[in-house]
């Protein structure tokens, strides 16, 4: 069920990007796009956070290096803030 959570958000995160750089006349589309961009871009950021931080105080001798879900998170965090930053 989490890989099917991962999966979902990163498509919609990838949908409305993809979506938010070719549709620019419609300003009430766009915000919405970017609206979402940004709220899931910051809860990608929070989910790389808690997933940076449980990693390194689990791992206090051995050598952590992050899990694929963190890498997928920051992926989703910087299409989901940087875009729509570069966009406006």
């Amino acid at each position: 069920m989490n890989k099917l959570k991962i999966g979902l958000t990163l498509l919609v995160i990838i949908i409305a990007s993809i979506l938010t750089i070719f549709i620019t006349d419609s300003s009430k589309v766009f915000s919405i796009l970017n609206l979402i961009l940004y709220v899931s871009g910051v809860v990608s950021f929070i989910g790389l956070l808690h997933g940076l931080i449980k990693g390194i105080i689990t791992s206090e001798h051995e050598n952590w290096e992050p899990n694929r879900t963190d890498l997928i998170f920051a992926l989703c965090t910087v299409l989901g803030l940087i875009i729509p930053a570069l966009s406006a």
